[in-house]
């Protein structure tokens, strides 16, 4: 997995020269938040990441790795459905990127994501 962030941290970082903005990203389904405070503390330009999961164990992971690094200004952490997450970004601005990365298929998301995703 740790070769897996290293790519998506350089997509990641290639996606934010070309558009040359300051950009929103969401982990809906985060776990331990690894990737997304990876992405929060590693590529410039990261305005703010959004880091969710539905286990109230994982959220307590993801707060304690939020506060250890440091990156409390830039992450909002949530405790909800990633369906309902993403559902409440459609009537927002939306996010420039959504890393969707479940264990098993992503199809009950997909829908949910592009609705969130910034026009």
């Amino acid at each position: 997995m740790e070769l897996n962030r290293d790519i998506s941290i350089l997509a990641l970082k290639v996606y934010q020269r070309r558009v040359n903005k300051q950009l929103c990203i969401c982990d809906p389904l985060t776990g331990c938040g690894v990737r997304g405070l990876r992405f929060a503390h590693e590529v410039d330009g990261i305005d703010h990441v959004v880091l969710n999961d539905i286990s109230s164990q994982a959220i307590k992971l993801v707060e304690f790795n939020t506060q250890k690094n440091g990156l409390g200004a830039k992450i909002t952490i949530k405790n909800i459905d990633a369906r309902e997450l993403l559902g409440s970004y459609a009537s927002h601005e939306g996010f420039n990127v959504i890393d969707l990365d479940p264990f098993g298929s992503p199809s009950p998301f997909l829908d949910f994501a592009l609705v969130a995703l910034k026009k």
